[in-house]
């Protein structure tokens, strides 16, 4: 039985986020919609995924993705950034609750093999 891209996007129960190569969202399934509360489509995942980094990251040595304070900035790509694994950050929400996020941020190719955006799963 055949089953449509889409509706395993749509369905997948990790959030997908797709972004062009300066953050800007350009699709999100389902899961990641319920994480922000909105369809962020054409915003920057900056405002839609306010993230910080957690107390663990904080003590990492690791400042390559330009962290400044606690927030965790993973866009614009650099050409050189390949894939990222298992970077801890936290979304706050309203009333002070925050949720634990487990990162993946892998490059979205274009036919030339040129990263043309970012493709972040949590």
């Amino acid at each position: 039985m055949p089953v449509s891209f889409m509706r395993v996007f749509n369905q997948a129960t990790d959030a997908i986020v797709v972004c062009d190569r300066n953050g800007t969202i350009l699709r999100l399934n389902d899961a990641a919609q319920r994480l922000c509360g909105a369809n962020a489509v054409s915003e920057p995942f900056s405002i839609a995924f306010p993230l910080r980094r957690t107390a663990e990251a904080k003590s990492a040595k690791d400042n390559s993705l330009g962290e400044s304070d606690e927030t965790l900035s993973i866009f614009p790509l650099s050409p050189q950034a390949g894939v990222l694994h298992d970077l801890e950050a936290t979304l706050p929400r309203n009333g002070g609750q925050k949720i634990d996020l487990l990162l993946t941020l892998g490059q979205l190719l274009g036919s030339d093999r040129r990263a043309i955006g970012g493709i972040v799963t949590m």
